[in-house]
This record gives C-alpha cells, structure tokens and sequence, in this order.
C-alpha cells in the first residue's frame, strides 16, 4: 500500500528547489569560481540543507542506521561496491552516448577540479559529498520506497525519480540533458540497491563515495601533489 503523502514529505521534496534557489542567489553575485567566500557560502547551504533534511527525517535516519550498524560489515561493502559499479555506469554510458554523436562532452567551468588551489578545492568538495544526504532522502524514500506497493508502481516510480535526479544536476552539464542520462540510469540503480538492502544508509554510502572520491580524491591528490614542490 501506497503510505500517504504527508507535510513532512512536501518540506522534504521542497528543500530541493530551496537548494536551488540558495545556490542561485549565491551564483548571482558573479563571484570568481576560485573565490574563497562563494565556496564558503554554498558550504553553508549544503549545511543548511542537511539539517533540514535532519531535522525532518531524521526518524527515518535514525531507525535506518541502527539496523546498518547490525550488520555494518555487509551493508558497507554493498555500498563500497555500489559506488565502484556506479562509476563504471556512468564512464559505460557515457561513452556510449558520445560514441553515437548524440552530443559532445560539456562540463560545468565551476567543476571542482578546475579550482587552482588545493584546500579551496577540499571546501568545495564538501558539498557534493553531503549532496546524497538530501538526494537519497528525496529521489529515494520519498519519491520511490514510500510509494512503492507492487513491482509495478515501485518500477515506474524508480524511473519517475531517477529521471528527475538525472535532471537535478541539469546545470552540470551546461544544460545539456542528454549528459545527464548516465545519472539516471546511476538513480534507477540505487532504487534497486535500496529496495535489497531495505536501508537508506546503504545508497547513501554509496552516492557519498562515489561523489567523495570525485571531489575529496581528487583535491586530496592535488594537495599532495602541491605540498611535494
């Protein structure tokens, strides 16, 4: 059965437009993308973000990673895995989409990696790796596991969410949505990860290590690199 649609999902499912709207205020101050306060600032928006995400689920977060500890070990090389096969889907498809001439490559110039200096890098990299806090919570509990009562409606609400998590990161891409095509197929696979498992905590683990080693990995790499001149 279908649980109801409460207040509690509606604050949920808006902190996503919230996000984009504080991340567009901060954008419109045309600050360089090396500039230390603009990253401090979209820091303190993902912090806002989580603990509004907290705040309103935290119940549900709560109860989820009191059964991950129970089985730790599992449910964390689950999630290890999920990130690696993740990366690997998203490299597959891509390749595959500009093998076919559909589009070319066009990322973002505020890409973390185009950051000069290594610990500004480092601070923008907490953001992405906070990301999966918000986007599990609402691409896959709210808009999948809570409406999922048989294969079917659990099937067509995967793709409704992971369509629109796809599209979450639209600007990303320069706006080019076929790019983003890859992270929905990397959605759909986090419902299904979510829907074994049964606990959000293992897709979340998953799409924090994955971002992580995106944005943490590689400014770590630089830092180091920077500190052996």
């Amino acid at each position: 059965m279908i649980k109801q649609v409460d207040k509690k999902t509606i604050f949920v499912i808006f902190i996503v437009p919230l996000q984009f709207f504080l991340q567009l205020i901060v954008n419109t101050l045309n600050l360089p993308v090396d500039s230390l306060f603009k990253n401090l600032l979209l820091l303190g928006v993902s912090v806002i973000v989580v603990s509004l995400v907290f705040l309103l689920r935290g119940d549900l977060l709560k109860r989820d990673f009191q059964k991950f500890k129970e089985n730790k070990m599992k449910l964390l090389l689950i999630s290890i895995v999920s990130a690696v096969v993740s990366a690997l889907l998203v490299i597959f498809i891509k390749k595959l989409i500009l093998a076919s001439g559909l589009t070319s490559l066009s990322m973002s110039s505020s890409n973390v990696s185009d950051l000069p200096n290594a610990w500004l890098m480092l601070i923008a990299s907490i953001p992405p790796t906070l990301a999966p806090f918000l986007e599990e919570t609402v691409f896959r509990y709210e808009l999948f596991y809570r409406l999922n009562s048989s294969k079917l409606t659990g099937f067509i609400f995967a793709i409704i969410s992971s369509i629109l998590f796809g599209l979450l990161h639209y600007f990303n891409y320069n706006g080019n949505i076929v790019l983003t095509i890859p992270l929905m197929a990397v959605g759909f696979f986090y419902c299904i990860i979510y829907k074994l498992t049964d606990n959000i905590w293992t897709s979340i683990f998953a799409h924090m290590f994955y971002n992580g080693a995106l944005s943490i990995g590689s400014s770590l790499f630089v830092l180091i690199i920077q500190l052996l001149r």
